[in-house]
């Protein structure tokens, strides 16, 4: 597949995810579900361009990524049927599964193909989309009339999860003004585990970076990050008094409301799994049945307990692994002091911190920003590798 040509279909194929998932967000600010259908159809047309790109690939690197992206997804549909009968809901478990799984591997296959200038390009794709959906999520938290809904205080994660481009952007300005956005629309909005995302993205990155010479600048950074972080917790003070959100408030609660009511959800589940027959703690229950079988009124709010629920002892090794993957990626990232590490870590640590107190597996949306960044590790490093291997050929 010619380079250029690559790069074109990877940027409009990322264009219309993005695209896409604007719409999604923006239709938690308003009343109804008039554009639910449209959705649909656009997330149907999303997984079949994404297999179209997949099938023109004529060659597919041996990644164990791919092998445990297709076997997770794989599984995690064959086990979901045994909940459906019926074939919406057979289409909207394969939707669920095949929408991050599709994106996560053609992202990676035509990011391997793409020049490093284009690489540039498809990056700034995501910052613009960052302060797009910033301001669309700042528009609607500061409304005065603004039409409340949980998917609306929650689409604060389309923000959030696109901060660690931060890292590969190229000024000084913009990686900070994102951190610092990011960090006071999550203060107003109160929500403590996109708060801690943020802390865990913008401090431990930097530090784990391996490169002694930049010891100075790091102290640097962390000095200006701690002076960001104090004032966001002023100015937070002071705008959250009109619209009646404290994240310290809610900070302060945690201990009291046990998270929202999240460590009596993880009981119940943990429960409800030892109490199932053998079969099913191997297998599962099917898609959703956290939901399904009435043990919470959502999920069970921690990735690692629904899919052992959902999707049995099998589907949890399944996806440990893979995240393993993702960890291993970062941990050769940072041996060849490849540039996407930090933002890669960075996703890895808000990927883990979200599975393990919310859901990014059940309800896959948003989840694909930082499948988006994990992507470029896997492709910088396998590009290196390819163009480390032809030098050596060359001599």
């Amino acid at each position: 597949m010619n380079q250029s040509l690559t790069y074109k279909k990877l940027r409009d194929y990322i264009l219309i995810v993005f695209v896409y998932l604007f719409f999604r967000m923006n239709s938690y600010f308003t009343r109804g579900s008039t554009i639910e259908q449209f959705l649909l159809i656009g997330r149907i047309a999303i997984i079949a361009l994404s297999f179209l790109l997949i099938f023109r690939v004529r060659f597919i690197p041996n990644k164990s990524m791919i092998i445990l992206t297709v076997g997770s997804s794989f599984w995690f549909f064959l086990t979901g049927l045994q909940n459906y009968s019926g074939a919406i809901d057979i289409l909207t478990n394969f939707l669920t599964q095949m929408w991050w799984a599709s994106f996560l591997i053609i992202s990676y296959l035509l990011l391997i193909r793409v020049r490093d200038d284009e690489r540039k390009k498809i990056i700034n794709i995501g910052v613009i989309a960052f302060y797009v959906f910033s301001l669309r999520y700042a528009i609607w938290l500061l409304s005065g009339n603004r039409y409340w809904s949980s998917g609306g205080i929650n689409s604060i994660y389309y923000c959030v999860l696109l901060l660690p481009l931060c890292y590969l952007a190229d000024k000084k300005t913009i990686k900070y003004s994102m951190i610092f956005i990011a960090a006071l629309l999550t203060i107003i909005s109160g929500k403590r585990t996109a708060l801690i995302s943020i802390i865990l993205c913008g401090f431990l990155p930097p530090l784990l970076e391996k490169d002694d010479k930049r010891g100075k600048k790091k102290t640097g950074t962390m000095v200006f990050l701690m002076i960001v972080c104090i004032m966001l917790v002023y100015v937070s003070e002071y705008l959250s008094k009109s619209i009646n959100i404290t994240i310290i408030e809610r900070m302060q609660s945690l201990q009291e409301d046990g998270g929202s009511g999240r460590t009596t959800t993880y009981a119940l589940v943990w429960d409800a799994f030892k109490s199932s027959n053998i079969v099913k703690q191997v297998i599962g229950h099917g898609y959703n049945a956290v939901y399904l079988d009435k043990i919470s009124i959502s999920s069970a709010h921690n990735d690692f307990l629904e899919v052992l629920y959902d999707y049995g002892a099998i589907g949890l090794l399944f996806y440990v692994l893979l995240l393993f993957n993702f960890i291993f990626e970062a941990v050769k990232l940072r041996k060849t002091q490849c540039e996407s590490f930090a933002a890669v870590t960075a996703s890895i640590l808000i990927y883990i911190t979200l599975s393990c107190v919310s859901h990014l597996i059940i309800y896959p949306t948003y989840n694909v920003f930082l499948l988006f960044i994990i992507s470029m590790g896997f492709s910088e490093y396998e590009k290196n590798q390819k163009n480390s291997v032809g030098g050596e050929a060359t001599k």
